[in-house]
């Protein structure tokens, strides 16, 4: 195939097998590319157009022939590839009932106007003069083709963040002057939006395992107009947790990220290794069964489309389950709570997949 690169094919073969080689090592794309291009310089050539090569080789990675890493870049380069996911992933979908191209094909881009540093109305007239804004089900989302210019993410009016995302912060229904424990808080992008709801009247007790998350989170919000006063942060592990209380608890729990494999292509990769989610759902297990001794409302939610991380973690609490009343489609039809809880996927809601479940404990 052409690829429209003018470069030559031993130093274009040498680079992209180096992606290979850190994404197999469990790196996130950026990072690949990244490495690759310290130990890889390519003359005279767009890096643009060699990391959505790049991007397209790591999503196809499991169509690929050849035993090491250069004769998969050699089997790409010369007839392309398609996105397959890893055959476990598919078995387990087709259990569920659901097409792989609504997983794997889809999404959008999606910003959130920060209600804490300008006005909904005002943010979004400033941007339709640069590029295209389109609505979306909650007033201050909105969905764009473009990137936003500079001047709204630098001044934290605007910060990207996708519609299911947001989705899980509105199931907590955030009220003023209670107290919400968020358990795994890092990044904190769902702490800004529930003070921006509350209008920075409501109180989070913030919990990480990281330090280092943990403060860089505080310096995100600090920049997004989030008063640190209401805000606490613990560093600790959200599985062992020592004895809090508050009114309602955000579990978004560590995950597979098997919703975001159409943003990043590398867990293609990464999730042929089933073990994983194994791990990942007995953690958040044990993050849930610490979080209703703290509180009677949790709001359970995984960027992930694997019933072993959403329908089944939160079975053992089926009772317990309140009805969704948001937009999404509900859970898998094989589990009788179904129509309980909340799935998003890249190709039926253009979003990125995910899974949402609010439990009442009393």
């Amino acid at each position: 195939m052409s690829w429209g690169l003018k470069v030559k094919d031993r130093d274009l073969i040498s680079f992209l097998s180096a992606v290979l080689y850190y994404a197999e090592k469990g790196h996130p794309l950026p990072v690949a590319f990244k490495r690759a291009k310290c130990e890889h310089k390519i003359k005279n050539v767009n890096y643009n157009e060699v990391f959505s090569l790049a991007y397209k080789l790591t999503f196809s990675y499991n169509s690929l022939t050849g035993r090491g890493r250069k004769d998969k870049v050699r089997n790409f380069l010369s007839y392309g590839g398609t996105p397959i996911l890893p055959n476990w992933i598919t078995e387990e979908l087709k259990r569920v009932n659901i097409d792989v191209d609504k997983v794997v094909h889809g999404g959008a881009q999606w910003i959130r106007v920060n209600t804490l540093k300008g006005d909904i109305d005002k943010v979004r007239k400033e941007l339709e003069k640069a590029i295209d804004v389109f609505d979306s089900p909650l007033p201050y989302v909105f969905r764009v083709k473009e990137r936003v210019p500079s001047e709204f993410t630098r001044s934290y009016k605007v910060l990207y963040q996708d519609l299911a995302s947001a989705y899980v912060v509105e199931s907590l229904k955030p009220q003023q002057g209670e107290v919400l424990l968020d358990f795994a808080s890092s990044p904190g992008i769902k702490v800004s939006q529930y003070m921006a709801l509350t209008e920075n009247r409501g109180r989070v007790i913030a919990t990480d395992v990281d330090h280092n998350r943990l403060r860089k989170e505080l310096l995100l919000l600090r920049k997004m107009g989030v008063d640190l006063n209401r805000v606490e942060v613990i560093n600790q592990d959200s599985s062992r947790s020592a004895i809090m209380r508050g009114d309602k608890a955000l579990i978004d729990a560590p995950c597979s990220s098997t919703g975001i494999i159409t943003k990043e292509p590398t867990l293609m990769i990464r999730l042929n290794q089933r073990h994983l989610i194994s791990r990942l759902s007995k953690l958040q297990k044990s993050i849930i069964n610490k979080a209703v001794k703290a509180t009677e409302k949790i709001v359970y939610s995984t960027c992930s489309i694997l019933p072993e991380e959403g329908e089944e973690v939160i079975s053992e609490y089926e009772k317990r389950l309140e009805t969704l009343n948001i937009d999404g489609n509900t859970g898998y039809e094989i589990y009788p709570f179904h129509d309980k809880v909340r799935r998003f996927f890249p190709g039926i809601n253009h979003t990125d997949g995910f899974f949402i479940a609010r439990l009442r404990i009393s």
